[in-house]
């Protein structure tokens, strides 16, 4: 018979409540309930943030399974990017297996978010179901069924209701972490069950699950960590039989790393030098260039963001998807909240090694939160932003377990039961409502942006977010007042971005935009000069200059009746783009309006070569050719405009 051990050494093993009792009959079906009803109001959320990233503007992603062989052999941001990826994203990112689940629901099912939202929010309900089951017997191991049973469904039902999670299920991009997560922790399932059993096919399935987690997201190599310790923690298994065991699981990383090197080269690095704010949180400016942080202007940044993870892992209020630059203002070791975060770290990880050593739980639970957030805690290398509410998504789970021992050890004293109930009904009661709250702010990019802006007012990056869904939504009003009205919004966020970082290329991008819908041609052609300053290969930037030349150069023909000023405009469309019809059309046009029909003509030719089928394209020419004197040709392309016309 085994022997049961007790949760801490002072503590007999007792129950939270009778074995018999109606949740722990229908402890799988009340989680998977809890996670699924939490969840269910994302489906009618649209695409969202990052998604375009992966899914809208990912060419890959587009060609559905045409593009998997692209998605696995490419950085994961090449889809967006191209050829940029590289110089864009230092330090690469190789996550190509949710891209592909993008891909494959693309090809069966179209543009259709709710498909990735309920895919999301399975997963998810998944993850819970492990995390309960998986718990269980690691713990089972050690200690009585009853306890086993309670801290497991406990921290199960935390992390299923926990506001944090939100933006990693209610983003569909965010898939990346629930894969990472979910994959990880089947693997050290069937890891478990392959050294009770010892068969093949567990480590076999184990592996795989673990090679799918890391293509996920590089953050499940913590399992390197987590598996040794769970063997020797909880299975009293010897240091080296427990590293010796470990071995395949390095093994598939070492794989997975040399192939993530295979595929992003000398980018597969992380760097500390970007010299660009949005990939590169610490830096501060000086005069008109950005200079790095200190080493202790960066460790207090590390330290200040370790401690609002904590705030939000207990108080997960406000919620915000931007902690971009300058959401976490420049501190030094003089900040009082730096040197309270560098004293309660500093106490929690030597009582966390204490509890360790002693093999107590909490120990276990510490080094899963710790060992998760250290991979992003932009301590060893940097992340791209301050911090951000998806990165917490697998250390969270150490947090979990660790509220579960508290709940349940409050209830094991005498007459405590009752408060333990009450406690964790509460928290799930106020932890669910935030969560079903927070998912609604998901809806799409503009209640997204607007609702946490409140809450990331110095963020450069979500003020020219908000400016440019504003500016989308302007494009498309019709109305002229109310579209007006729609660009003055987006500009007051637009120009906070550029105050707040003025050599932040993708904001002069959108003041551009803006400019050209309120017909100020020159304004916007000014801002759309500045983001080329910054950007000399900035692709949108030159694709759309020739583009509001052009509308210039109508605008001041047909409505200002000013045709050198016209000629002018669309001259420089010209030059930038000799391609297009409108433009060639609207230069034969002004140099009609000139008395120049041999030059007319030659761009109304160019023009009927472009557009060959078109019957006014055709008419053009016929009227050019009129005004030089010659009848015969005329009347041939106004009879070949005619035929066109009557198929």
């Amino acid at each position: 018979m085994k022997k049961n051990i007790p949760i801490s050494p002072s503590s007999p093993p007792k129950t939270l409540a009778s074995p018999l009792s109606f949740i722990q009959l229908h402890a799988t079906k009340i989680l998977l309930f809890i996670a699924c009803v939490l969840y269910a109001n994302t489906l009618f959320n649209a695409y969202a943030l990052d998604d375009f990233a992966v899914i809208t503007n990912n060419i890959f992603t587009q060609k559905g399974i045409a593009g998997l062989q692209g998605i696995f052999s490419n950085d994961s941001f090449y889809g967006l990017f191209q050829e940029r990826s590289k110089e864009l994203l230092t330090g690469g990112r190789y996550r190509p297996f949710t891209i592909a689940m993008f891909a494959v629901e693309y090809q069966l099912f179209g543009a259709a978010p709710w498909i990735g939202h309920l895919v999301n929010l399975l997963l998810f309900a998944a993850t819970i179901y492990c995390i309960f089951r998986l718990l269980q017997k690691l713990l089972s191991y050690r200690y009585d069924t009853a306890s086993s049973f309670w801290i497991a469904f406990i921290t199960a039902l935390l992390f299923a209701v926990h506001p944090i999670h939100t933006e990693a299920v209610a983003n569909i991009k965010g898939r990346d972490e629930i894969m990472a997560l979910l994959c990880s922790l089947l693997a050290l399932w069937a890891l478990l069950l392959w050294s009770d059993y010892k068969k093949p096919k567990y480590l076999a399935v184990g592996l795989m699950l673990y090679f799918v987690a890391l293509l996920s997201k590089e953050n499940a190599i913590v399992l390197i960590v987590w598996l040794p310790t769970a063997w020797v923690f909880f299975k009293n298994e010897k240091i080296k039989t427990a590293l010796i065991n470990t071995l395949p699981i390095l093994a598939v990383a070492m794989l997975f790393l040399i192939i993530r090197y295979q595929v992003l080269g000398a980018n597969s690095m992380p760097s500390k030098g970007v010299q660009e704010l949005m990939n590169n949180p610490f830096l501060k400016q000086e005069g008109s260039v950005y200079i790095p942080y200190s080493f202790a202007e960066r460790l207090a940044s590390v330290f200040y963001c370790l401690l609002i993870y904590i705030q939000l892992l207990l108080v997960p209020h406000p919620l915000t998807h931007d902690y971009y630059p300058r959401y976490v203002p420049l501190v030094s070791f003089a900040t009082p909240w730096v040197m309270a975060s560098l004293l309660v770290h500093v106490g929690l990880v030597f009582i966390s090694i204490k509890l360790f050593m002693q093999r107590h739980i909490l120990g276990f639970a510490a080094l899963i939160y710790f060992s998760a957030l250290s991979i992003v805690s932009n301590l060893f290398f940097t992340v791209g932003t301050h911090m951000g509410e998806r990165f917490i998504y697998m250390s969270s789970l150490g947090f979990c377990l660790m509220m579960a021992y508290f709940i349940n050890a409050l209830a094991l004293k005498n007459n405590k039961k009752k408060i333990a109930l009450l406690l964790l009904t509460l928290l799930t009661i106020a932890f669910g409502i935030k969560t079903i709250s927070r998912n609604t702010t998901w809806k799409n990019d503009e209640t997204l942006f607007a609702n946490d802006i409140k809450h990331s007012p110095n963020s450069a990056k979500i003020n020219n977010a908000l400016g440019g869904a504003l500016a989308e939504k302007a494009q498309a009003e019709q109305d002229p007042a109310k579209r007006k009205k729609i660009v003055k919004e987006a500009l007051l966020y637009v120009n906070k971005a550029i105050t707040l970082h003025p050599t932040y290329k993708v904001p002069y991008l959108t003041k551009g935009s803006c400019y050209f819908m309120m017909n100020d041609f020159e304004e916007s052609i000014t801002q759309y000069g500045n983001a080329l300053r910054l950007d000399p290969e900035y692709s949108i930037v030159k694709k759309n200059l020739p583009i509001v030349y052009k509308g210039a150069g109508k605008y001041a023909g047909e409505t200002e009746h000013n045709n050198e000023k016209a000629l002018s405009y669309l001259q420089k469309a010209y030059q930038l783009d000799s391609t297009d019809y409108e433009t060639v059309r609207l230069l034969g046009t002004c140099y009609g309006f000139k008395n120049e029909h041999a030059t007319a003509l030659s761009f109304f030719l160019k023009a009927a070569n472009k557009s060959p089928n078109n019957p006014s394209a055709l008419r053009n020419v016929a009227v050019a050719y009129r005004s030089l004197g010659d009848i015969v040709k005329s009347d041939q392309y106004l009879n070949a405009a005619n035929k066109l016309e009557k198929k």
